[in-house]
Parts: structure tokens; sequence; C-alpha cells
């Protein structure tokens, strides 16, 4: 019967019919829990599924509190190493990663690290999975030197591991991810490519990793000023998208608001802003108003408004966009930062320079000290920050 029940899920979750998988689950649990009690592996069996489903819903407090609930449960009946309480940690650290709980979910990888390097060896499957979980979370944290150097040990690990060339694309997807934020998009590229030649001949191009990792290349192409390039790559992407994740899905609209990007930067900024005032509202609609895939479009919109002129308006979004951002992933994450620079953009653009010099000199300092002095992304606000030291606002930049 319990094999029945969890081959019901997992096709449910196939199809991404999340409410029904947390009903079912939540309801079972319950039952579970009313006849055998908290503790029984049962019950705890089923209140970690319907974590599961919760956190894929996008509700990563509960789902947090519920596996750590789960995991201290474990641990009280079957041990602290047990494997099954391990793996309720790790959902208990993924979930606290996906709340922007950055700084709670790094030690909790670390310990988990720590527990399965002992118990299964440092070199384990199990054990190389936790640490590419924690990459990712170090990464948010803007540790970007610290976790370069971890994922591309990583890489190197998992491609000796024989059977494991899903687990290496993507620490080699990470590896990228981190390049481009450290500002070296030609390296990221080399890497994406060699990335998506794997994957395609190994997955197919259709497959929805692929269609991932040719997304986060266009990105990178952009970070080239290849803009030309990238515009080509999501055209072709967008439909593939739609036909394999839905046609709202975070991966389509996300693709059409970074296709909407380089749009602005081939001088059709009114097509860009049209395009991304119906991705944001869709966003707003299905996700919430301070979802991160929601305010990185609404970040793209207000650039769009300051293509075509509209400066205020376009200062009124970020400044919503710094605050949503502030409380999805912290004040210091490099998202908030990236906003807050344009922000300063955009204030001066409106004619508030003691302001814009305030805002700029913040941002440019953070944005210096995790991604160095030299990433081209500094640029433009580099040159409005000088613009108003040259007009006598603000004080001298800091530099690394």
């Amino acid at each position: 019967m319990r094999n029945r029940f969890l081959a019901s899920l997992h096709s449910r979750w196939e199809h991404r019919d999340w409410d029904q998988a947390a009903e079912h689950w939540g309801r079972k649990a319950k039952r579970a829990e009313r006849r055998r009690g908290a503790g029984d592996p049962g019950s705890l069996d089923a209140r970690e599924q319907h974590a599961a489903a919760e956190l894929s819903l996008g509700h990563q407090a509960e789902a947090a509190a519920e596996f750590d609930a789960v995991a201290q449960l474990r641990a009280a009946a079957l041990g602290a190493d047990h494997k099954d309480t391990l793996r309720a940690r790790v959902w208990h650290a993924q979930a606290l990663h996906q709340s922007g709980r950055y700084a709670e979910a790094e030690p909790a990888w670390q310990m988990i690290i720590t527990e399965r390097g002992r118990l299964l060896g440092a070199q384990h499957p199990d054990t190389l999975a936790v640490r590419l979980g924690r990459v990712a979370t170090l990464r948010e944290l803007g540790r970007l030197a610290e976790a370069l150097a971890e994922v591309r040990d990583l890489t190197d690990t998992w491609e000796s591991v024989a059977g494991h060339f899903r687990s290496s694309l993507q620490a080699r997807r990470w590896q990228a991810t981190i390049l481009r934020d450290l500002g070296e998009p030609a390296q990221a590229a080399e890497v994406q490519l060699s990335l998506l030649a794997t994957a395609s001949a190994q997955l197919g191009e259709g497959h929805s990793d692929t269609l991932l990792y040719r997304s986060e290349y266009a990105r990178t192409l952009c970070g080239q000023n290849r803009y030309a390039e990238a515009e080509a790559e999501y055209r072709a992407l967008i439909p593939r998208l739609r036909a394999v994740t839905g046609q709202l899905s975070r991966e389509t609209l996300g693709a059409r608001a970074a296709h909407a990007d380089t749009l602005r930067e081939l001088g059709r900024p009114h097509d860009a802003e049209a395009e991304l005032t119906l991705v944001t509202a869709t966003l707003r609609a299905r996700l919430g108003s301070g979802d991160p895939v929601t305010l990185n479009a609404r970040h793209s919109h207000a650039r769009a408004l300051l293509k075509l002129g509209h400066p205020a308006d376009a200062a009124d979004e970020l400044r919503q966009v710094v605050t949503g951002f502030s409380a999805a992933v912290g004040p210091a994450h490099l998202a908030t930062l990236w906003a807050k620079a344009w922000l300063g953009v955009a204030l001066h653009d409106t004619g508030h320079p003691e302001e814009a010099a305030t805002v700029l000199g913040q941002a440019i300092a953070e944005l210096t000290r995790l991604v160095g002095a030299d990433h081209p992304n500094l640029r433009q606000p580099r040159e409005h920050l000088a613009a108003l030291y040259a007009d006598g606002q603000g004080r001298e930049e800091p530099r690394a």
C-alpha cells in the first residue's frame, strides 16, 4: 500500500500537481499521527512528503518548520546520524536556502557534510550532493571566491564518479553562474558551451535541463554585450520552454523577461517595456510581487523605463524592488545591491543628486567588495557617481 501511495505522489509531482500532492500527504500524515502517534515512521514519512510538496508550492517557511520537526523526531527515535534523520536535515537546509535564510542554511549544510563524510566518506555521491547545496548557499551569501573554489573541486570530483553525469552537469552549471557573478562572462561561456554539448548529447536538446542551461548561456552572452546573439537564443528558446515547462512557468516567464532585456539593449525599448509590462503582471498574479523571479522582471521593467526617459517611474519601481529583494534574500544580496545601484542611477536622472550619491556610493562599495572593482556591470553606476562627484555631491568613492 505504501508503495502505491508513493507511486501516486510521484505521478502527481511529474505533472506538477503540487496542490493535490500536498493535500494527499497532509491528510495521510494526520491520519497516521492520530492512529500511531507523532513519532511513528509512517507518520514522519508522510509529513516529510507533505513538506516537500509545500516547498514546491513556494511555502518555504512552513516547509522548513516541518522538515525541522521531522528531523528532531527522527533523531530522538532513530539517532542523529540515521540516514532518514539526515535526509530530513538535507530537506530542512534546502528549505532554509529557498526561504532566503542563507545564514542559517550554510551551517546546516556544513553539519550534514560532516556527518555524511564521517558515515559514508568524503567522496560518496550523497556527501558530494550536499556540498553542492552548500555552494549555492555560499553564492547567495556573497562568498563568491569560496563558492568558486568549492564548486571547481566538486566538478573535478563528480567527473571522476562513474554514473553521476547529471550531478557533474549541475556542478558545472554552478561554476559558470559564479564566474558570471564575478564578471568573468567569457570563462562562464566556455564552461556553458561544454555543458550544453554534454547535456544535448546525454539528455537531448529538448530536455528541461538542457533548455535551462541554454537560457543561462544566453544570459552570459548578455554579459559579453553580445545582445544580438542572446536575442536570437531567447527567441528560439522561449517556444521550447513553453512546450516543455508550460506557458506560465517560472522558466518561460523568466526567459521572456531576459529576452526583453536584449530588446532594450538592441534599441527597442518600447518593445521591451511592453513585453515586461505583460510578464510582470503575470508574475505578480502567479507568484506575488515579492517573489525573486517577479522582482527580477520588475528590475528589468524599471531599466526599460529608464531607457525610455522615464526616470521617476523607474525610481519608484526600483525602490519597491530593493525593498522586495531585501525582504526576500537580504539587504546584502547581489540582487538587492544591483537594484540599489540602478536606483541610484534613476535618482540621479530625476534630479536628486544628494540621495543618488548616497545610494550609489553604498551600493558600489558593497558590490566592489563582493565582485571586485573591475566588474563590467559597475561601469554605468560608476559613471553616474563620477558625474555627481564632479558636481560636488557625495564623498570620494571607496575603491577596492
